[in-house]
């Protein structure tokens, strides 16, 4: 078991490599408790629809620790066709788009 400052000292650390984060909520559209949609969260208060919102999906964008030589300059695609683009201050490092999806306990069956 590590001490608890050191993995305060490595959460820290993982909490700045995360360059982007998206949230997005599964809509049960036609209550047959699986998702018909994902959307934001502004767009699901101002239908109200949490009642039916089944699944979150959670997209990150994560960089290196380590700097690189060439620019990262890649427009990456995530879900319902938003992009993500490095800032130029942060260009040399490598990234990569971790997306997962989280089913809400007892709302969904299949």
């Amino acid at each position: 078991e590590k001490p608890e400052a050191e993995k305060t000292d490595q959460n820290m650390v993982r909490q700045r490599l995360v360059e982007h984060m998206q949230l997005e909520y599964g809509v049960d559209a036609n209550l047959d408790t699986n998702p018909d949609f994902y959307t934001d969260a502004a767009t699901v208060s101002a239908a109200a629809q949490w009642n039916r919102v089944v699944s979150v999906r959670l997209t990150l964008v994560v960089r290196a620790e380590e700097r690189t030589t060439l620019a990262d300059t890649t427009v990456y695609n995530l879900p319902n066709g938003a992009t993500y683009t490095a800032p130029a201050a942060s260009q040399y490092y490598q990234r990569k788009v971790f997306t997962s999806v989280v089913d809400i306990r007892n709302r969904r069956r299949s």
